[in-house]
């Protein structure tokens, strides 16, 4: 089975992440949290189901996230932003991607599920879902 880092950047995110958490924590072999200066309880919600936070100051979104990936450790990685919220038919699309090994018709279904999974707006804001190179970056 594969092994699946999820990269979620959060700020100030405390009044989404009891929706974001439960679903993303279902696929999530590893969460990694990069918090750029939250000054609300963003950082004691995502400890209170567990999850470590790593600070690191806000220079643009990109490098943000790169900072992240450059702390996973698993085969494939998730990348998200605090307002993006897995839906029951991603959540399932990359658990069969995981026991499937990550290959074939399963990851087409994950990654066509992931188009549709985000409920923000923005084109460019869709979670990114690739395989953890080494030296991988956005």
């Amino acid at each position: 089975m594969l092994k699946l880092s999820v990269c979620l950047l959060t700020c100030n995110s405390a009044r989404l992440l009891m929706e974001v958490l439960p679903p993303l924590l279902k696929v999530a072999d590893e969460c990694i949290v990069v918090d750029s200066g939250s000054t609300d309880e963003t950082v004691s919600i995502c400890q209170q189901f567990g999850l470590t936070v790593h600070h690191h100051a806000y220079k643009a979104h990109g490098a943000q996230m790169n900072y992240a990936i450059g702390l996973a450790s698993h085969d494939w990685v998730l990348c998200m932003d605090s307002d993006e919220i897995l839906d029951n038919d991603v959540v399932a699309a990359i658990q069969a991607l995981k026991a499937g090994g990550g290959a074939g018709p399963n990851l087409r279904l994950a990654s066509a599920a992931l188009l549709v999974c985000a409920r923000h707006a923005g084109a460019n804001d869709l979670p990114y879902f690739f395989a953890g190179l080494p030296g991988a970056s956005l």
